[in-house]
């Protein structure tokens, strides 16, 4: 598979420079940035939703023009680009700068990125710091403040005083003691908050970046299934729901299918998907969290959150349509409910995808969440 595709930002820049010039078609603009024609009208529908461009009519020929950039020219520093309020930026970097400093002083081996943000977080909760913004993202909680720890971090108001200094210290000591490597403090955290999609997808990943014996399967049918149950379904994480199921059931199948010399040579391929998925899990479960905690107004953090998400699920679904090429043709029988989950991760109609949550929530109501669960279970190859 070809792992060489466009930056998104970059396509987006490439798409603002030509507009700005003056309104064009969508041949137009293909024809002038050198992309083809589907991921022009693609991009430019996100840019549409999130409202940087809009469609017009000019003289019988549909046409968009720049509306409101702002939302592409924000912050290079925080997770989805989003703004911070100056209070928020100087008390982060107050955090960070107390905890480095700390840290320094006590241990020869400079601290890293992620011990510093999982510190932070530790801190904000424990202390009810209200000014610094965090939420959970790939590798767990972080703040929206972005840091390399090898730099100097420059504060230009300590804004957070003194008060929280002997606490701060008391975390930071307590961390270099008990943790020596990200892993455990990954699963520290994860245990902590009592997050088990976290720990699955740690779990999960670790089999997959390790050689796969036939002794091993048992351990990743269970993660799977674990995987699929602890991401909630929400109205605003539909398709990346059937973009979990369409994993799961292929390598649900590809584990009952395929011999296991067979599996080991395709495990980078199975890691991969499973990379691509899990940004957009994580993508979403950043906009969640800091929806839920507050730190943002929810129709502001939704276009951030969509200008991030839809590039990551349209790489997601490469990866996946590229892993199902390697199941035996045999068991994609266009009759059954597994090719029709498929289609659900290759875009499916709204009338489809309405289909097949009436499909599932009539299953619920007759035979309840463990019949469901059983359903799915048999449905994906994993009972």
């Amino acid at each position: 598979m070809d792992t060489k595709r466009s930056n998104r930002s970059d396509i987006y820049d490439k798409i603002i420079d030509i507009l700005k010039k003056e309104p064009l078609s969508i041949s137009e603009i293909s024809k002038q940035t050198d992309l083809n024609w589907e991921t022009t009208k693609r991009n430019l529908e996100i840019l549409k939703q999130v409202g940087v461009v809009g469609e017009e009519e000019i003289k019988n020929k549909r046409v968009f023009f720049i509306k409101d950039i702002t939302i592409l020219e924000g912050n290079q520093d925080t997770l989805l680009r989003l703004p911070l309020k100056e209070e928020q930026r100087e008390a982060t970097k107050s955090l960070f700068k107390k905890i480095k400093d700390i840290w320094n002083k006590n241990d020869d081996e400079r601290i890293n990125k992620t011990f510093l943000q999982k510190i932070a977080v530790k801190i904000i909760k424990d202390t009810g710091i209200k000014d610094i913004p965090y939420g959970w993202y790939l590798f767990g909680m972080m703040s929206v403040l972005q840091c390399d720890p090898s730099q100097e971090i420059e504060v230009k108001k300590d804004v957070l005083g003194n008060s929280y200094n002997n606490k701060i210290s008391e975390i930071v000591i307590y961390y270099q003691k008990n943790f020596k490597n990200t892993n455990d403090l990954m699963i520290h955290q994860y245990l902590e908050e009592g997050n088990d999609l976290y720990l699955t997808k740690l779990k999960l990943q670790n089999d997959l970046l390790n050689h796969i014996e036939k002794e091993d399967l048992y351990n990743i049918h269970k993660r799977l299934t674990d995987f699929i149950f602890n991401f909630k379904k929400t109205e605003e994480n539909k398709e990346i729901i059937d973009l979990v199921e369409f994993f799961v059931s292929i390598v649900g199948r590809l584990i009952n299918k395929v011999d296991i010399n067979e599996i080991e040579n395709i495990r980078p391929n199975i890691l991969g998907a499973f990379e691509s998925l899990w940004k957009c899990i994580a993508t979403y479960n950043l906009y969640d969290s800091l929806v839920k905690n507050g730190f943002y107004k929810k129709e502001e953090l939704y276009k951030y959150y969509l200008l991030k998400v839809i590039p990551l699920i349209d790489v997601c679904k490469e990866c996946l349509s590229f892993l199902n090429d390697f199941l035996p043709k045999e068991s994609l029988d266009k009759n059954s409910k597994l090719y029709k989950l498929m289609g659900s991760a290759k875009e499916l109609s709204p009338e489809e995808k309405k289909k097949r949550e009436k499909e599932l929530e009539k299953i619920r109501e007759e035979k309840g969440e463990k019949g469901l669960q059983e359903f799915l279970l048999k449905e994906f190859g994993l009972d």
